[in-house]
């Protein structure tokens, strides 16, 4: 679907503006154009790109240890948690979950929340992840690397917490090796620059840390100074 979006110019995964819940199906629809390519990774490909996306999270986690297989889960079904609000649980959907095996120690879970156009509060959206967390855990114990990537940057960070913006993506998915995570960065970024969503206008070749210092939209747009 990335070729598709890139060299044909298909554009209808992204729905009008004028359908309802669009905003919810175009972030759905991008989160999927960019992550569904990992499962048809080979496992050590696939960790590699989470890896460069990450800034080296993941081969932190690692620690050296050999992959062995992995899933792609994209908004897993049947995950419940604690309410943050009331008693009792109720359904708990990350919209990735990355599960690592490796030959030998733990299983490593990168769990992935997808905050597009919502400058949640830090407090609440640590809950959250805490929330997907545990889920996650009840399900497939192992270690746990949660990340979040939203269009605003939170500058005192989430603890425990990885935490990217749009900004950071272009920054980091510069490689264009003849590998699949290579290949995979490349298609990713030239789909950010079509895209258009969101006031999304095209990644300058090199963003400074300067547009990252304030909390405002990690998109980069044409007209910008």
């Amino acid at each position: 679907m990335l070729h598709a979006f890139i060299t044909k110019r298909v554009r209808r995964i992204l729905a009008r503006d004028r359908l309802e819940h669009t905003n919810a199906k175009n972030e759905d629809a991008i989160t999927s154009m960019v992550f569904s390519p990992l499962a048809f990774m080979e496992a050590p490909q696939a960790m590699a790109a989470l890896d460069q996306l990450l800034d080296g999270a993941v081969g932190r986690r690692a620690a050296g240890r050999t992959v062995a297989q992995h899933e792609i889960h994209l908004w897993p079904a049947g995950l419940q948690a604690v309410k943050l609000v009331g008693d009792g649980v109720s359904r708990c959907e990350p919209d990735l979950v990355a599960h690592f095996k490796f030959t030998t120690g733990p299983d490593l879970l990168v769990i992935g929340e997808m905050k597009w156009d919502w400058p949640m509060a830090p407090g609440q959206l640590k809950r959250e992840i805490d929330r997907e967390i545990a889920a996650v855990r009840s399900r497939w114990p192992g270690e746990q690397l949660p990340f979040v990537l939203s269009k605003y940057r939170y500058p005192g960070g989430i603890q425990g917490v990885e935490c990217l913006t749009w900004v950071d993506v272009a920054n980091r998915l510069e490689a264009c090796e003849e590998t699949s995570p290579g290949r995979w960065a490349c298609l990713v970024r030239q789909f950010l620059e079509l895209a258009d969503v969101a006031g999304f206008g095209g990644f300058p070749q090199r963003l400074g840390p300067s547009l990252g210092s304030h909390n405002r939209f990690a998109f980069w747009s044409a007209t910008d100074g």
